[in-house]
């Protein structure tokens, strides 16, 4: 089943007590209960709309854009995303790969696994804290359209795992990279090999020549203009 999660009501029950609590009651709780950094009972208080917002506008200041507030669609089912997901490939895939827990579109649009049914990843983060970097993940994707819209996965995968702090992957030595291998993954998008690879080279674009390099690298279409670029800028990359 299709979910959009958009602002969700305050449970009826709460409201009620609300209601009826004194007012020597509702100072007591509040004096007691609510923490003393801002910051965490902001968090705390934090809907569903708003965390799309701010995630969203926290990617926009990375692009150095205006928001998009994309539409973010939510499943319960991964079954269900993964159909969305043959649905919407444009190269007709017969079936998504099980691994897949999130796409974005063209559309402006993220799909996505609810938070509550998010699986954990590999013991390094809950389901709840997945999701999040997930739809910033996804979120970068979109704007990443705006730069060109022929990104080569590996490159694309890279630099949504930077924005979204998705830096678990582990390191690769420079003699593990070649153009061979980036020609190989440049039309991979399910090799899972895109990920690792891809958030390597970004690691080393931005630690060594910046985002206004990476964003340059980005907007290259011709793809041996491409690796022309990366081999001047890394020598040992053959």
């Amino acid at each position: 089943m299709l979910l959009y999660i958009g602002t969700m009501a305050p449970d009826k029950q709460n409201i009620t007590d609300i209601e009826l609590a004194t007012p020597e009651m509702t100072e007591k709780l509040v004096r007691g209960c609510v923490p003393r950094d801002d910051s965490k009972a902001e968090a705390m208080l934090e809907t569903e709309e708003q965390l799309f917002a701010r995630l969203d506008s926290e990617v926009a200041d990375f692009f150095e854009v205006d928001p998009l507030e994309p539409k973010i669609v939510t499943y319960k089912l991964k079954e269900d995303l993964h159909r969305a997901w043959v649905e919407a490939d444009s190269d007709d895939t017969s079936e998504a790969p099980d691994w897949i827990v999130a796409f974005a579109t063209y559309s402006n649009i993220i799909h996505i696994l609810s938070s509550d049914v998010m699986p954990p990843w590999e013991g390094i983060m809950d389901g709840p804290t997945r999701y999040k970097k997930t739809v910033k993940h996804e979120i970068s994707h979109l704007y990443q359209n705006l730069i060109n819209k022929a990104i080569p996965p590996w490159l694309s995968e890279g630099v949504s795992l930077f924005v979204a702090g998705q830096d678990y992957y582990q390191q690769m030595r420079p003699g593990e990279l070649s153009i061979e291998l980036l020609d190989e993954l440049d039309n991979a998008p399910t090799d899972e090999r895109i990920y690792r690879v891809g958030i390597n080279m970004v690691n080393m674009i931005m630690a060594h020549f910046g985002k206004e390099k990476l964003f340059e690298i980005m907007a290259i279409k011709d793809k041996n203009d491409r690796y022309a670029e990366l081999q001047r800028m890394l020598p040992w990359l053959k």
